[in-house]
């Protein structure tokens, strides 16, 4: 079973070996946190090309079935990249509850941290996934916390909780599975 250890500060300061990229495998996009992070990671002059790179190896990714994941060389501080088929958008006329979003989640985090320590990653960083579009941030913490309690990889999971109201979700989440 993973370890979690809750992290104050932003992920793109959370030592870890990898960084989890949750995406839509339909589209296979970088964006929210984990962008922000990997544009934060990067110096001026690193940037443009080492996001292109991210951009072109996910693009070669699509589709990414859910809930897949594969481990692409990594950029900044994290020797990989850990792309999680977890997290949908509502695009080609599919729409997603948020309970559909917190499923997928849960179904897809177990195969992200299984396939990260295929690949020899002892530590992974990770974000709260789905909050920016239509998940309240209660579910979207469960979501996570239940998809982690169903893995058996043998792996630390450093989630970056920068809101203090999350990390309470988190660890309250945490220590009802604990039980």
């Amino acid at each position: 079973m993973p370890t979690v250890e809750l992290c104050e500060a932003r992920v793109e300061l959370v030592a870890a070996d990898a960084l989890l990229v949750p995406v839509d495998g339909q589209v296979c996009r970088l964006g929210g946190a984990p962008a922000a992070a990997l544009r934060a990671a990067l110096s001026d002059d690193e940037r443009a090309d080492e996001l292109e790179y991210v951009e072109d190896a996910l693009a070669r990714l699509r589709p990414l079935p859910h809930p897949s994941a594969r481990a692409l060389d990594g950029v900044a501080r994290w020797s990989s990249l850990v792309v999680s088929a977890a997290y949908p958008h509502n695009v080609d006329g599919a729409i997603f509850s948020p309970h559909d979003c917190a499923r997928m989640i849960r179904a897809a985090i177990p195969v992200a941290l299984a396939t990260a320590a295929e690949h020899g990653i002892s530590a992974i960083a990770a974000t709260l996934i789905g909050t920016a579009y239509r998940m309240p941030a209660d579910l979207a913490v469960r979501a996570f916390a239940d998809g982690v309690a169903a893995s058996t990889a043998p792996i630390i999971v450093r989630w970056s909780l920068p809101d203090a109201s999350h990390r309470d979700l988190a660890r309250d989440a945490i220590r009802r599975l604990a039980r």
